[in-house]
């Protein structure tokens, strides 16, 4: 018959008994102890605190609010200290609710200690003892019992060890024949391991004189109302704590990711409201952005028309400080082929691309206006065609920082001369690099695409 019940139910005497047998690994004990490995605990103080600190570094990176943040920091603290506590709960075994993970046979019981259960089965009745690979057997008047042993060896080593027990405890007029529980399996013990039995009492190896006649439930498992109170107090003081200073520290991660991304990164910091520690220096930082493509524009002046130029550089002075890059773009074609919208379309996307090129896409980006409203960038050309099919080209330019303002640069010019000899259906890549080179200096064409062959 066996009991299972928790550690910390049993009876003070079996308790301490087997506290005793566990804390000195079985020595000087009457019955043959067998360990268990646990990996369990190296794995738990290993992933636990790697687990918790993935989760904190993941969340302090995460652009949720504050309280969000914290709530998954707070798991991922709790979750590795917990894993923290629970490996060395088991590698110290403190308190009564935890018993080790083992196996011990004595000669009235056999125990199947596993971390806070343990398996009390009586031997007193006990018919046969078998060695069945890693587990040994029990013939009981109510039914066979086995228990694992973790290794071929221990199973034959407590086989032996009842056999002997059995011989000792029948051998008429022999010293151990009515002995004690506790000096029998001492005997049967060290007959077992050595060979030859001990004479007299003064020759065993016995620390544990008293074997636990009966072991039962004597004791009330406690309901954990320590840590019941100990792991909610613990979860809000981390949470309060860390939606403190959660925010602060993610504005501060924010800022380094913004100025490694350059003005992208800056002008996305600064639309986050929550970011407030470092916004001047963000606002300077974007600032200072545009210094070099302001500098080159600025040098060598505009062949043609040194205004318009003037009026790309006041409009990346207004994006300094603008939330967004981007600046609105219309163009338009009058003259002959008016009514050819097409060209007209493609005209304001290839130019747009090679204006923003020319600058920095990063610093600046152009859209269509929406109907009927006024561009920042305004261009109108018109193209002659001569009795060849040649064409030639000018080009009317209007630039504004404001909107609702006048322009704060105009300008006209001759793009594609008369006689030139530009065919119309080359006209749009001619034209398009004229206008970028007027307004910004250079044409930069369109990179290749990628279409991610790699060497063949």
């Amino acid at each position: 018959m066996s009991l299972n019940c928790k550690f910390e139910e049993l009876d003070d005497e079996t308790r301490e008994y087997l506290k005793a047998v566990r804390t000195r690994g079985g020595r000087g004990s009457p019955g043959v102890y067998a360990p268990a490995g646990d990996p369990r605990p190296l794995i738990a103080i290993i992933v636990g605190p790697l687990v918790g600190l993935l989760a904190f570094v993941l969340a302090l990176g995460s652009s949720k609010d504050a309280w969000a943040v914290a709530m998954l920091q707070t798991a991922g603290l709790l979750f590795g200290g917990w894993c923290v506590v629970y490996a060395l709960r088991r590698w110290f075994a403190p308190g009564e609710s935890y018993g080790g993970v083992f196996a011990y046979f004595d000669p009235l019981h056999a125990y199947q200690v596993k971390g806070e259960t343990v398996t009390v089965t009586r031997l007193r009745n006990v018919r046969a003892v078998e060695a069945d690979g890693v587990r040994v057997w029990f013939a009981l008047p109510d039914g066979d019992a086995s228990m694992p042993v973790g290794s071929v060896q221990k199973a034959h080593q407590i086989e032996n060890y009842y056999a002997v027990m059995d011989v000792l405890e029948k051998q008429e007029g022999g010293p151990w024949q009515n002995a004690p529980a506790a000096e029998l399996g001492a005997a049967a013990r060290m007959t077992a391991d050595e060979g030859q039995a001990p004479q007299r009492t003064e020759h065993l190896d016995l620390d544990l004189q008293k074997v636990p006649e009966e072991p039962g439930r004597r004791n009330r498992a406690g309901l954990g109302f320590v840590w019941l109170i100990l792991i909610p107090a613990a979860a809000a003081s981390i949470y309060l704590t860390l939606a403190t200073v959660n925010r602060p520290l993610g504005d501060d991660l924010a800022f380094e990711r913004a100025k490694a991304d350059g003005a992208p990164g800056l002008r996305g910091y600064l639309l986050d409201d929550r970011n407030t520690r470092n916004r001047d220096e963000a606002r300077r930082l974007l600032a200072q952005q545009y210094d070099a493509p302001i500098a080159r524009l600025n040098w060598p002046p505009a062949a043609k028309n040194p205004e318009l130029r003037q009026g790309i550089v006041k409009l990346l002075e207004m994006l300094k400080t603008s939330e967004t890059p981007v600046v609105a773009i219309v163009v338009t074609e009058d003259g002959a082929d008016a009514n050819w919208v097409g060209r007209a379309t493609e005209m304001r996307r290839e130019v747009a691309d090679g204006l923003a090129r020319g600058i920095d896409p990063a610093l600046i980006a152009f859209a269509e206006p929406p109907k009927d409203q006024p561009a920042h960038v305004s261009i109108r050309y018109r193209l002659v065609p001569d009795r060849l099919g040649n064409n030639s080209a000018t080009v009317d330019v209007e630039i504004r920082t404001d909107l609702e303002k006048p322009p704060v640069a105009t300008g006209s010019w001759e793009a594609i001369p008369a006689a030139s000899g530009i065919p119309t259906t080359t006209v749009v890549n001619v034209l398009k690099a004229a206008i970028c080179t007027e307004l910004v200096g250079r044409y930069v064409p369109a990179p290749p695409p990628d279409f991610g062959g790699g060497d063949f």
